[in-house]
């Protein structure tokens, strides 16, 4: 049984919650990658090491205890790592558009045997939202978010009065970086437009998926 999760693409050396007992600087180098991606983690060992086993090295602090050092379950899953371009794109991507780029959101329905991720990212124009299949292994990117947003609030209803529903939702549309200087004029006024001149969001879900 594994656990999927975002691993941080950053190297300042602090721990985060959602890896126990690692670095950020650790975490990246099972990715070996700018980008970040996702990776499996193992719960064998995590259980009995969460539970007070012996695998796991604990130190007592001011809120309780503090895992220190844990084995190396992790693994990068190879589909769901990122590529950095060597020169961006004609829109501007400095990653590769078919690949993932610093996954943020994850949800996993069972029933569906996918993974659902979305993106916040600063090398993609715009953000996407991906299914992965756990068993064929493969990754489709469903949703494209308008340039300068991120896709946010992801959540799965596998039967919700007898039929599935995938939710996404995204923020901050033309909220633009360095990325965006190739289609930021000519995007900017139908950001505007659209979106109340930057100040609104949209909440909506993906329909038509199979009642489970």
């Amino acid at each position: 049984m594994t656990s999927n999760f975002s691993l941080a693409n950053t190297a300042s050396g602090k721990p985060e919650r959602n890896a126990p007992g690692m670095t950020r600087l650790q975490r990246r180098q099972v990715l070996k990658g700018a980008l970040g991606g996702v990776a499996t983690l193992g719960l064998g060992s995590l259980g009995l090491s969460a539970c007070g086993g012996s695998d796991a090295a604990t130190t007592v602090t001011a809120t309780g205890l503090e895992f220190i050092g844990m084995p190396a379950l992790m693994a990068a899953a190879p589909t769901l790592v990122g590529e950095d371009l060597v020169t961006a794109d004609a829109v501007g991507n400095s990653a590769n558009v078919d690949k993932i780029s610093n996954a943020d959101n994850l949800k996993f329905s069972e029933k569906l045997r996918t993974l659902f991720i979305g993106e916040d990212s600063g090398q993609h124009v715009n953000n996407f939202l991906w299914a992965y299949n756990v068993d064929s292994k493969k990754l489709s990117r469903i949703l494209s978010v308008p340039a300068g947003a991120e896709a946010t609030g992801l959540e799965v209803a596998d039967n919700l009065n007898g039929f599935a529903y995938v939710m996404s939702n995204f923020q901050h549309a033309g909220e633009w970086g360095s990325i965006h200087s190739v289609i930021k004029a000519g995007v900017d006024p139908l950001i505007n437009a659209n979106w109340n001149n930057k100040k609104s969001a949209a909440i909506g879900y993906l329909s038509g998926l199979p009642p489970l």
